[in-house]
């Protein structure tokens, strides 16, 4: 069931430059060979309760080189729950270093790491109290780390920070500007090569199990990273991350209370990836039965379906929030689709589409392995060299709602579009989901597995960093 959502992100502020975001798009077609954009990907996920310490994703300490020969960027992990002991103690201890005492602060920090080495608030009061006591370079070592793992999140604290301006100033200006712009184009780099996916970090409360916190972002499976392109989203109901428009569309909604209601208090904010963790457009819709999305270069689009007047036209949602005036063609790339069960992706490829059980191409029709025609929805990928294509069906299995509750089926095919042999890569419960990477490696998820075949054809798959998703998780409502 979902919860009732509030306010997205939770008080996570980041900045990066300008000049950084701009290149992000060239250098993602230039990784793609510029045939095909890079791909867009959804994720649907049960909306999280917010944990009662308020505090984003808290990773393992990364150790910092003084001046690493290639900087790596990115979260190495999904970090766990900051306890509420450190919580509490690192409070007390930075009430003391904001009334000056510095040097008191310092055991009250570092019982706090101790507490939780991951606790990346803890770490930036500590880099403070360092700089306040004369210790520049121990303050640098720990801002440095901070930003390779996060440079959206921390950027704006290592600049304007008034305790951290000795990292700025004097001898050790230039330094400062030379390692903060080796980690942006390090960010750059991984960004260009990586795949969209969200960071997931599911809460341990018994009473929202399976709920969890996202971050869009992007997989560097070289570097085995996530490189985040938005702050964390709490209580997000699902997800749209296009690297390609620069634009993230996230989907809120209110309890569904029976598999016969409507969504309720349906919320949908559009995050630009620029130096603001703040939406660049929002918009409320009171009821809805479907609700689909696609971003654009403006913002996102967004159609309607209700009980009364059935699917709307498509409606624009930019800064100043729903308007008039869209494009009423069908979603050229990906798009997101929204309803009671969950939030499922949608991917249309040129000329090729699932009809019953065939892969219908420019070249004529493939058949495909049974099942698909079962499908509420269907989703093709192809390739980055155009060789291969991946159709995904799902369906909500609610013959068995009674038994088992309303479940989701997938069925996941391969097809080589020269020989047009077909691989059946997986079918059962479960959501499914599939996109290419630009080094044409293929992403497939089934149910909360992230599976990664190297190339386009290859048999074997291996797995990546736990708790990268790219797609659906079902809920136990039936459509």
């Amino acid at each position: 069931m979902f919860r009732r959502s509030r306010d997205a992100g939770q008080g996570v502020s980041f900045q990066v430059v300008n000049r950084v975001l701009g290149e992000i798009a060239i250098l993602i077609a230039v990784a793609a060979g510029c045939e095909q954009p890079a791909p867009a990907v959804m994720t649907a996920l049960p909306v999280a309760v917010p944990p009662s310490t308020g505090l984003a994703f808290a990773p393992a300490p990364v150790a910092a080189a003084s001046a690493p020969a290639q900087v790596v960027v990115g979260y190495d992990r999904v970090p766990e729950e900051t306890p509420a002991e450190a919580v509490r103690t690192h409070r007390e201890a930075k009430r003391l270093l904001d009334s000056g005492d510095a040097a008191g602060a310092r055991p009250g920090i570092e019982e706090a790491l101790r507490l939780s080495p991951g606790f990346d608030a803890a770490r930036i009061t500590l880099a403070r109290a360092l700089a306040r006591t004369g210790d520049v370079e121990g303050a640098a070592s720990g801002m440095y780390a901070l930003l390779e793992r996060d440079l959206l999140r921390f950027r704006g604290d290592v600049e304007r920070d008034l305790a951290l301006a000795p990292l700025r100033e004097g001898s050790r200006g230039t330094s400062h500007r030379e390692r903060v712009s080796a980690i942006e184009t390090a960010w750059t780099s991984a960004v260009a090569a990586g795949v969209p996916v969200v960071l997931w970090r599911p809460d341990r409360d018994e009473a929202s199990a399976g709920a969890g916190r996202v971050r869009p972002g992007m997989y560097v499976a070289g570097t085995r990273r996530f490189v985040a392109l938005a702050p964390p989203i709490a209580h997000a109901a699902g997800a749209l991350v296009d690297a390609q428009k620069r634009k993230t569309v996230v989907v809120r909604a209110a309890p569904v209370v029976s598999e016969a209601s409507p969504l309720t208090d349906v919320q949908l904010l559009v995050f630009a990836m620029t130096p603001s963790d703040e939406p660049i457009a929002r918009v409320s819709v009171p009821v809805a039965w479907r609700i689909e999305v696609e971003a654009t270069a403006e913002g996102a689009r967004y159609r309607v379906t209700d009980e009364d007047s059935g699917r709307q036209p498509w409606r624009n949602l930019v800064p100043g929030g729903g308007r008039p005036g869209a494009s009423q063609s069908d979603p050229a790339g990906a798009s997101l689709f929204f309803d009671r069960s969950g939030s499922r992706p949608r991917a249309e490829v040129p000329g090729m589409r699932v009809a019953r059980n065939d892969l219908v191409t420019p070249a004529g029709p493939v058949p495909l392995g049974g099942g698909h025609a079962a499908g509420d929805d269907h989703a093709v990928h192809l390739s980055p060299d155009g060789s291969t294509a991946v159709a995904v069906s799902w369906s909500a299995d609610c013959a068995n709602a009674a038994a088992e509750g309303g479940i989701l089926r997938h069925v996941v095919d391969r097809v080589n579009l020269a020989t047009r042999a077909v691989d059946r890569l997986s079918a059962g419960r479960g959501g499914a989901a599939a996109v290419f990477g630009p080094d044409g490696a293929l992403y497939l998820q089934i149910a909360s597995e992230l599976r990664r075949y190297p190339t386009p054809g290859a048999v074997a798959h291996e797995p990546v960093m736990e708790g990268i998703l790219l797609a659906a998780l079902p809920t136990d409502v039936c459509n």
